[in-house]
């Protein structure tokens, strides 16, 4: 099974989908945040997810103290709690590996699982200057790991690659 990081901007985006008190600018912010709502539901059934005591910190703020809680919000939250109650659907690290960059430190446990992790760990992010200053680096493929985005994230669990 496919081992993934997720960065908690897709929490942020997936729970504004149905958020009438902060609505879109534009129908592309609209399509952006019912795409990370859509594939937050994807890995929760298809990917073991790794997680470590401060990803699971940021996940908790996420889950428990929006202003928001609909429908969505529920559904994501209960299956996120169940992937967390399922140790074969979990890998916990107890440490990650420290990176050098110009990344913001409050990513640094997402940044550090991925290598952490290694061959074939997905890492997904919405942070388009994360992505684009990994994918400047040798340190995903030299770790045996990939950055994606929503969509390419999308895309992978669609086809399978």
């Amino acid at each position: 099974m496919t081992r993934v990081v997720v960065d908690e901007g897709l929490w942020i985006l997936a729970f504004a989908a149905e958020a009438g008190f902060h609505p879109p600018r534009d129908e592309r912010e609209r399509a952006g945040r019912l795409a990370a709502a859509e594939l937050l539901q994807t890995p929760q059934v298809e990917a073991v997810w790794v997680l470590s005591e401060e990803i699971n910190r940021a996940y908790r703020r996420r889950r428990y103290e929006p202003p928001y809680r609909g429908a969505l919000w529920k559904l994501l939250r209960d299956s996120l709690l169940q992937v967390m109650a399922d140790s074969s659907r979990t890998l916990w690290l107890d440490e990650w590996t420290t990176v050098d960059g110009d990344d913001d430190h409050d990513d640094d446990c997402w940044v550090g699982a991925a290598p952490t992790v290694g061959q074939g760990c997905l890492l997904i992010t919405a942070d388009d200057r994360l992505r684009s200053a990994w994918r400047r680096s040798a340190i995903p493929e030299r770790n045996g790991f990939v950055v994606l985005s929503i969509e390419e994230a999308r895309l992978h669990f669609a086809t399978g690659d």
